[in-house]
Order: structure tokens, then C-alpha cells, then sequence
């Protein structure tokens, strides 16, 4: 593998499918653009990264879609064999699509590298927004046109915001105390795969959590390797996801 794949690859530049792993609960799983020079490669509707994204997300709907309409003829063509058809229109089922923003690389929120994370996030916005509006608008299809079996249910998570507002109020903290520099991205990649394999050690020989490596570093909500989210991070993640996924517990019965 290449240096600028490896680097790539490190800062989440995959163009694989979202993906979260439950064990380390971190962000950069979901692909990230190769992070180029913004001047030279903006990122406009026809980006490449623009363009798999969409791709992506209308692969999901249409797939779902798909499967529901299979299960749907399965049943009616059980049930037509004991009872009479008739011709019904059912309206289409939500399925709920939670897409993420990314998280700040390193914690020093004006270092370039997070402009371009930042940027990448706003085209990642403008897409599912025009994707949702694209879905809402089949909820009620055009005449003629075949109803679709499912829609997506899009909601933008925004984690980027929440990992700098805790970012900012630890900086605000630390620099209150002190001399005091934020956690930056280790380039080139060998220091921040050197980093990345020290956290984890740490971590998996000697027990230390990843929240006691980042503070020993001044550190928020990342570790030490400024790209890997600790348990803090992980934490925020799962309650802005709970937000959207559990449902509140129904009020006990009066008595």
C-alpha cells in the first residue's frame, strides 16, 4: 500500500459503506475525502466523494426498497390463494437513516486539516438534504408513477459540533491554567500510526483507559493519536444516536 493510501486509509479516506464498530465506537470508520488541498479540489456537487456519497445513499434506499416489495408479493401471493384480491394502495413505510457528520481531527480546531474536515462536512450536509427532500417527495408520487414500498427517514447527526463545543470548553479550561498547547494531527503517517499503536498498548497491557491517556495530554474527547475517539467521545456518540433510536419509557400506569 502506496504512503498516500496508507494516509488515506488513516484519516478514514476508505469509500466503503458507513460504518461504526461497536468496540471502539470511532467516527473515522465512515469514509473521509483523501483530504487534498481544498483550493485544488472542492468540493462541488461532481466531487468524487460528493458523488459516491449520493450513489451510497440511494444504493440503501433502493435496496431496501427492493427487499420490502419482495416480502410485500411473498405475502399477497399466500393470501390471494384463501381470500379474494383486491386492489389497494398502501402508503410507504419510513425507515429511519441517521448519517453522520465527522468529528475534528486533533483538537486544534484551527488547524488546517480540520478546515478541510469542515469543508467535507458541508458537502456532506448538502447531499442528505437534497437525498431527504428527494424522499419526502415520495411519499406522495407523481401520477402514474409506481409507489415506492419504503422511504428513508433521514436525520443528520451532528457530531461535529458537539465534539468542538467540548473541545472548546476543555481548551478554555486548560488555558486557563497554564501554558497549554491542543492535540494536532501527528504527520506524517508512520507518527500517527506510531501513536496509534502506543494508545493501544497502553490500553490493552497496562488497563489505561483512553480518557486518562488524553488527559495526561490535554485532550477532550479524542486520545492521543488526535484521529481515535475515547470513551468520552464515545459516549457523546451514543447519546446523540440514543436521541434518535430508543424511545422514551411510556409513563407508568395510574393506579
Amino acid at each position: 500500500m502506496s504512503g498516500r493510501r496508507r494516509a488515506a486509509a488513516a484519516s478514514g479516506g476508505s469509500t466503503r459503506a458507513l460504518r461504526i464498530y461497536p468496540k471502539s465506537l470511532c467516527p473515522l470508520s465512515v469514509h473521509v475525502p483523501h483530504l487534498e488541498p481544498i483550493r485544488t479540489h472542492p468540493f462541488t456537487p461532481a466531487h468524487p466523494h460528493v458523488c459516491r456519497y449520493r450513489a451510497l445513499l440511494e444504493t440503501i434506499a433502493a435496496k431496501l426498497d427492493a427487499r420490502a416489495r419482495a416480502a410485500s408479493a411473498s405475502s399477497a401471493s399466500a393470501s390471494s390463494a384463501t381470500s379474494a384480491t383486491t386492489t389497494t394502495t398502501t402508503a410507504p413505510t419510513p425507515v429511519p437513516l441517521l448519517v453522520m457528520k465527522l468529528p475534528p481531527l486533533g483538537e486544534d480546531l484551527t488547524d488546517a486539516v480540520n478546515a478541510k474536515v469542515d469543508a467535507y462536512n458541508a458537502a456532506l450536509t448538502q447531499v442528505v438534504l437534497d437525498f431527504a427532500k428527494a424522499q419526502k417527495a415520495l411519499l406522495k408520487p407523481a401520477a402514474g408513477a409506481m409507489p415506492r414500498a419504503v422511504v428513508m427517514d433521514v436525520k443528520l447527526v451532528d457530531i461535529s459540533s458537539e465534539f468542538k463545543a467540548a473541545i472548546a470548553k476543555n481548551q478554555a479550561s486548560r488555558q486557563a491554567g497554564g501554558s497549554w498547547r491542543p492535540l494536532v494531527l501527528p504527520v506524517p503517517f508512520s507518527k500517527a500510526a506510531k501513536a496509534i499503536m502506543g494508545c493501544q498498548f497502553a490500553h490493552d497491557l497496562w488497563g489505561r483507559s483512553f480518557n486518562a491517556q488524553s488527559d495526561a495530554v490535554g485532550a477532550a474527547v479524542l486520545s492521543p493519536d488526535a484521529i481515535h475517539v475515547n470513551e468520552r467521545g464515545g459516549d457523546l456518540i451514543v447519546g446523540l444516536l440514543a436521541a434518535h433510536l430508543v424511545k422514551p419509557l411510556a409513563p407508568p400506569a395510574s393506579q
